[in-house]
């Protein structure tokens, strides 16, 4: 660190809001503009991809080399494996990179560059607002190191609109900006809960976009339930989300404050936290840590919070149940009306049968509302009674769903808090949880209820919690290799005996004793963490 400065770290504050009290068009606006122009950026880079890729080969083949793409083809068709690793595509990356400063390709990158600020210089012209497309190209900047590039659908129920501050604004300053203006309420009101719930309601005017040079404000009430400390603004962020038929809105704010005291030990060492998720009697298993202190435990979602998630999934079944017999039924009625059908009922339920989304028959109902048909009563009261009760349901899983989401997160978060607070070091497994999840939506072996049993834990969200809270306590976290944690017993090294999907206890056959197999998972971090300590 340079001599005379502060060692400073980056805190993200959310906050509930209402939806702007006008200006709405503005927003969706932006929002749309910001969608064309992620996609317009995703485009341009894949053919871009496709521009460098096809000079690279033409430069390699002018120099009488194969290209990276023509040894991997070569050697996949000679039925070789770990082709990526194979010493002649190794070579050839090699030979690649050595092309990199080819004056071509230079020139190609160049005339590359220039097009991405004339697509940025365009969406400006059409009204984007600098901090929503700054904000968009660093989205983007961390996508395109995927491999694999998605295009985003736009939709108006969920979106994002950002100010960013890229030189910082001192908090003292938010009050009254150019961009965004966020009363700060005096600090008495947060000594007491009433004081508080009483003052934190406060207006906040946020930039949406110029309007020949001036500023288009919005105004949403923002509740600032915890106070914000003095330090570096960075970044405002207005989000919104659909839940049922509303929206929730909530309002980010990005502060940059000096970074935590150097935390004195805690004379407990370093705890391993084995991320998994199993049934277990009484709840859902999340993971199980262990204390260099010799402390540990489970973390586990009670049998109660199993109940609450089932239950989101039992309205949705009785939802598709009642859409079912709804279909079944309108269908019978369209085959021998009563009366002739007008045109526009004809032909907005010719394919009816086929229907399976309840927003299709919802918006069936509100058109059929304001143009009833004669001698429709059956029909339309069958609609009429369908929406009703499918209104409440799904507002009813709705919102248990994210009560329950919420509820989790908070769970995972006071027990990391706990953890940090009697550890020095945190120990986590490196592997991609992300990738697993993707494996497990693209066809792999894993049963349906494991995998359901993955999504309900969210082993990410435990990870997260866990993580942020040892940094925001200036402690380390390490992250070293799993392999085999699981079936090396931590006591002798030696293997485990037995089925770690069905099992959850498996046999030492040389300590003679069965371990609970995410205990002995955790202590084996633990033990590789102390030996990897000893090395240094």
């Amino acid at each position: 660190m340079p001599f005379g400065k502060k060692a400073r770290h980056v805190k993200a504050y959310q906050f509930g809001a209402d939806a702007p009290q006008e200006g709405m068009e503005a927003v969706l606006e932006q929002h749309r503009l910001r969608t064309d122009y992620y996609n317009a950026l995703v485009e341009m880079e894949l053919r871009q991809r496709e521009e460098r890729t096809a000079l690279l080969a033409n430069l390699a083949a002018e120099s009488g080399l194969e290209s990276p793409n023509q040894v991997y083809e070569r050697l996949k068709a000679a039925g070789e494996k770990g082709i990526r690793k194979h010493p002649e595509y190794v070579a050839a990356r090699e030979r690649q990179k050595a092309l990199y400063g080819h004056p071509r390709l230079l020139e190609l990158q160049s005339r590359q560059r220039e097009e991405r600020n004339a697509l940025r210089r365009s969406f400006g012209a059409k009204g984007l607002y600098s901090s929503n497309y700054l904000d968009v190209e660093r989205a983007f900047d961390k996508a395109r190191q995927s491999p694999e590039l998605r295009f985003r659908r736009y939709s108006p129920h969920e979106g994002r609109l950002a100010v960013l501050y890229t030189e910082g604004l001192p908090m003292r300053e938010i009050g009254s900006d150019t961009r965004v203006q966020l009363p700060l309420p005096d600090p008495i009101i947060y000594r007491d809960r009433a004081t508080r719930r009483k003052h934190q309601r406060v207006l906040m005017k946020f930039r949406v976009r110029s309007v020949e040079r001036q500023p288009l404000w919005i105004t949403v009430p923002v509740y600032l339930h915890r106070e914000l400390p003095d330090g570096v603004c960075r970044e405002v962020s207005l989000h919104w989300h659909r839940v049922a038929d509303r929206l929730r809105w909530t309002v980010s704010v990005v502060v940059e404050v000096e970074g935590p005291p150097v935390a004195s030990p805690t004379g407990r060492g370093a705890v391993a936290v084995d991320l998994g998720w199993r049934r277990v009697e009484g709840g859902l298993r999340a993971g199980f840590w262990v204390g260099e202190d010799g402390a540990g435990g489970e973390i586990a979602l009670s049998e109660g919070d199993l109940k609450q998630f089932s239950k989101v999934e039992d309205l949705r079944s009785i939802r598709d149940q009642h859409l079912n017999a709804l279909k079944e039924a309108l269908a019978a009625w369209l085959e021998a009306p009563p009366a002739p059908l007008p045109d526009w009922l004809a032909e907005e339920t010719k394919t009816l049968p086929q229907w399976r989304s309840p927003a299709r028959f919802a918006a069936l109902f509100r058109r059929w509302q304001s143009e009833r048909v004669h001698a429709d009563e059956a029909a339309y009261g069958l609609l009429e009674g369908w929406h009703k009760r499918d209104r409440h349901l799904w507002q009813y899983e709705a919102n248990l769903r994210e009560q329950m989401i919420l509820r989790r997160r908070e769970q995972y978060r006071v027990l990391a808090a706990t953890l940090a607070r009697q550890y020095d070091a945190l120990i986590v497994e490196d592997f991609n949880l992300r990738a697993a999840a993707e494996l497990d939506q693209g066809g792999s072996d894993l049963p349906d209820a494991a995998r359901r049993y993955r999504t309900i834990a969210s082993p990410s969200t435990l990870r997260d919690a866990l993580v942020n809270a040892f940094a925001q306590r200036g402690k380390p976290v390490r992250k070293l290799n799993p392999a085999h944690t699981t079936t090396d017993c931590h006591a002798c090294g030696g293997a485990l005996v037995g089925d770690p999907a069905k099992e959850l206890r498996l046999y030492c056959p040389t300590c003679e004793r069965f371990y609970d197999q995410d205990e002995n998972a955790a202590r084996n971090l633990l033990r590789r963490a102390q030996e990897v300590q000893a090395q240094v």
